[in-house]
């Protein structure tokens, strides 16, 4: 396995991530350990989301096809 070891709270992965009801992925950024798919907010206030896409479709790599992109919603700040 070559990819590198990410620490818990570090990433959110398609293959371990938990699917709500409706089909929809949450995840909570937060500097403390929420249940569901966390991510760990870093010590410092700058904080960025990257989103890699794996293997899409030849319609979305081509362009002739929208991707949805996540929603990012401020719920509470501490």
């Amino acid at each position: 396995n070559d990819s590198p070891e990410v620490g818990a709270g570090e990433s959110v992965l398609s293959q371990n991530a938990l699917i709500e009801p409706n089909n929809q992925v949450r995840v909570i950024a937060s500097r403390d350990p929420q249940p569901g798919n966390w991510l760990k907010l870093p010590p410092q206030s700058y904080l960025e989301f990257t989103l890699t896409l794996f293997s899409p479709a030849s319609s979305v790599k081509s362009g002739n096809a929208a991707v949805p992109l996540p929603q990012i919603v401020k719920e509470a700040c501490s």
